[in-house]
């Protein structure tokens, strides 16, 4: 699982090799049932929501 300072750490061992890092908006880690929960309600069209259901409703079987 993420820290709130991965992205800075991964940012500077990146940078002190010579890469150039450019950031982008954050994305929401999924970690647990209630994060993917989530993230299926932000992007309901999405394959992941749709298989997130196919899950679900299988698991209920």
């Amino acid at each position: 699982m993420s820290q709130s300072d991965t992205c800075d750490l991964t940012q500077a061992a990146l940078e002190s090799t010579g890469a150039r890092v450019s950031r982008l908006h954050a994305l929401t880690d999924v970690d647990t049932m209630d994060d993917a929960f989530r993230v299926a309600a932000l992007a309901p069209s999405t394959r992941f929501a749709k298989l997130l259901g196919q899950i679900v409703h299988g698991a209920a079987r």
